[in-house]
């Protein structure tokens, strides 16, 4: 007797996981060249490999997207804060790689484009310039400064009011760069340049190892 079952047809099932980790790198994949514009959405999932509707069944809207693109890129930094401390030498040696690593993410391709994009929507989408700054900047900034604080308390580094330190670091390894740079006034630092930078950063901010 013949089978009188149907076979599916179309598209397999995606799993939510693998689809949103597509979405993901088609949003880099994009903002490395360009920054997100009206039409994004639609390049996104062809990118992606995934009709419209499947990407908003996984992101449901640009600011949801651009949130998971800042925390999927910041990873790469703030993994190293998580990480167990042993002793003064070696917070100063995670200290300065996690500077290098934030610097690196924040002055990239992808987060300039994102500042583009925040700057050009600040009246139609506000949210976007609330999303960059929660879920990049200040959240860096909070980060760094619990982390500082418990060195502090270890007696691994010597620093005074860890969050205004975490605050002027930002502004004098990254702030005053990255309007500059998504304006297109200039070019980010190169690596050498960003790791100078941070030479001369730490001591301006008294943060040392005890005597």
């Amino acid at each position: 007797m013949q089978s009188t079952k149907k076979v599916a047809r179309g598209r397999p099932m995606l799993n939510p996981e693998e689809g949103l980790k597509r979405v993901i790198q088609a949003t880099e994949a994009i903002l490395v060249k360009q920054e997100l514009d009206t039409h994004s959405m639609a390049a996104i999932a062809r990118e992606a490999s995934m009709s419209k509707r499947t990407l908003y069944s996984l992101v449901k809207s640009k600011e949801a997207l651009i949130e998971l693109v800042i925390k999927h890129i910041r990873t790469y930094a703030t993994d190293l804060l998580d990480g167990p401390v042993e002793g003064p030498e070696q917070a100063v040696a995670i200290l300065e790689e996690f500077l290098y690593r934030w610097a690196n993410a924040a002055l990239s391709p992808i987060a300039i484009n994102i500042v583009r994009m925040a700057m050009d929507e600040r009246r139609t989408l506000p949210s976007i310039a609330k999303t960059h700054f929660e879920s990049g900047s200040e959240f860096f900034v909070r980060r760094l400064s619990a982390w500082l604080t418990q060195q502090a308390e270890q007696g691994y580094l010597m620093v005074q009011a860890p969050l205004f330190v975490s605050e002027l670091i930002w502004a004098g390894l990254i702030g005053r760069h990255m309007f500059f740079v998504a304006l297109g006034y200039k070019k980010a630092p190169s690596r050498g340049k960003l790791k100078h930078n941070i030479q001369v950063i730490l001591p301006m901010c008294n943060i040392k190892m005890p005597l």
